[in-house]
């Protein structure tokens, strides 16, 4: 089975909009006479390293009307960038490095790049591929369950990946979970930096987000449709002032909240 799902995307193709529940707008993407079939991230693409770890992130693409032939397509340029933020690929803070030539995989030309050496600090990073053809736009890979696609923010999503200070690793844990939680965050106080577990039965769309005891919303840690399984994400206080902070955790029908208190 290959890596990435085939979406065919032919003459002029509107994305859907969608508002999440909170004030975050997901971006629109319009793909015009798209000159690319299709390009994605490999899949699975939610990660746990530790500091200094590699972290081979693979990324596809296909020319229209699909590249028929083995070896890279040279006129193809790729990057992969990552961001501190979830944020559509044409905002701020994205980072852009080549990427690789690795093989080709049934008409698909894959590269490939080494994040986990780019990340130099403990914090949760996202992830996404960039093609481009001579003269023409940017097109971004994204991912989903059933394969890759290009981002949309919605069904084809950025890569995640949460780079952890073997000083604050906590041991995995066996099997998938079997109740949706928040665990407390450990260390707690921490300065700056602190682990948040949270257990998710099911694939569901989920937020974590950091506030103040204020209420004002400090940083978004998670804005996805997940897989079940068990997540571990860390939090950075750095640049924050000291104080109680409230994390909370959200799905389509669940929502838990825990203090975490930084001590400078």
């Amino acid at each position: 089975m290959p890596l990435f799902s085939r979406l065919l995307v032919t003459g002029l193709v509107f994305l859907r909009l969608s508002v999440a529940a909170v004030d975050t707008l997901v971006c629109v993407i319009e793909v015009r006479d798209n000159p690319l079939d299709n390009c994605g991230l490999s899949v699975p693409a939610i990660h746990e390293i530790r500091l200094g770890d590699s972290l081979w992130v693979t990324a596809g693409v296909r020319e229209w009307p699909g590249t028929t032939e083995s070896g890279a397509y040279s006129a193809i340029s790729a990057w992969i960038g990552f961001n501190e933020r979830n944020v559509s690929p044409g905002d701020s803070g994205w980072k852009w490095i080549q990427a690789t030539y690795l093989e080709d995989e049934e008409g698909w030309d894959l590269y490939t790049l080494n994040i986990g050496r780019e990340l130099s600090r403990v914090d949760t990073f996202y992830y996404i591929s960039r093609f481009c053809l001579p003269d023409s736009v940017f097109h971004y890979g994204g991912w989903s369950l059933a394969g890759g696609g290009f981002w949309d923010g919605i069904d084809y999503l950025s890569g995640r990946v949460v780079v952890e200070d073997t000083s604050t690793a906590i041991a995995p844990r066996i099997g998938l979970p079997t109740r949706f939680r928040l665990y407390p965050a450990y260390p707690n106080p921490f300065n700056p930096v602190t682990i948040i577990r949270l257990d998710l039965p099911e694939e569901d769309f989920c937020m974590l987000r950091v506030f103040d005891i204020r209420g004002h919303q400090i940083a978004i840690l998670e804005q996805n449709i997940l897989p079940p399984g068990a997540y571990r994400y860390t939090v950075n206080g750095h640049g924050w002032p000291s104080g109680v902070y409230l994390i909370r955790a959200e799905t389509r029908r669940q929502t838990q909240t825990i203090k975490a208190i930084l001590l400078k």
